[in-house]
């Protein structure tokens, strides 16, 4: 085997809840515009297929952790989202079958530099630049599937400084996690590792430095992280 040029990146892991072992983090995923507070997307006979995104995996914080502050942005927000976890290959599944390739759920942040992401919007630029910063994924500790089932239903809220920014809940959505992974499955290959976004309910806010933020899904968990200095 060839010799590294110079030291490989520490592979990223998030823990698992009740398993000494943890999960080892592949790729990163996610669907936008998922949320249906009033049902009225849902009643349609033609729901809007959602738009694909990916982040990178090696900016996947551990729950409890500080994030800093992004650079070359004016606006930092948070979107609060149940994440899914992969735990098995999915390739052009079914609906029915798709549920048998997830290993678990998750609390997890979305973080976005917003005023960037408008700015390339405005251009036609691709959105990477708003999505792909260090810390721009905070996670929770996995809840297996085989502990908690697969949630349907259930609150979706986030608190910064102890007030309420997003409130939800996990029925709203126009796309439901079986849904959303066959989805995938016929775009490329998910493999075990690999985290899938759901898209978060409605609500806004502009984080600061010095923030301290509480995620929190029911029957899911809980996920809390501060944000840092500048880097």
């Amino acid at each position: 085997m060839a010799e590294h040029a110079f030291a490989a990146p520490a592979a990223v892991t998030i823990p698992i809840i009740g398993d000494s072992r943890v999960y080892p983090v592949r790729n990163v995923y996610g669907v936008t515009r998922n949320y249906d507070p009033g049902g009225e997307i849902r009643a349609r006979a033609e729901r809007p297929l959602p738009a694909i995104f990916a982040k990178s995996p090696h900016w996947v914080v551990s729950p409890g952790g500080t994030v800093p502050y992004p650079s070359a942005t004016m606006r930092l927000e948070p979107e609060i989202e149940m994440i899914i976890a992969i735990g098995a290959e999915a390739r052009g599944v079914s609906v029915a079958k798709a549920l048998d390739a997830v290993f678990g759920y998750a609390v997890s942040l979305d973080l976005t530099r917003r005023d960037l992401q408008a700015d390339a919007r405005t251009r036609r630029d691709p959105l990477d630049v708003a999505k792909w910063f260090e810390g721009a994924t905070p996670v929770s500790a996995l809840a297996r599937a085989a502990d908690i089932g697969h949630p349907r239903a259930g609150a979706i809220t986030l608190d910064v400084n102890g007030g309420r920014v997003q409130t939800g809940d996990l029925a709203d959505m126009i796309w439901q996690v079986g849904e959303i992974v066959a989805m995938l499955s016929y775009h490329f290959p998910l493999h075990p590792g690999d985290l899938v976004f759901t898209g978060t309910p409605p609500g806004e806010i502009a984080l600061n430095p010095g923030d301290r933020l509480h995620g929190a899904i029911d029957g899911v968990g809980t996920l809390d992280i501060t944000i840092g200095k500048e880097i």
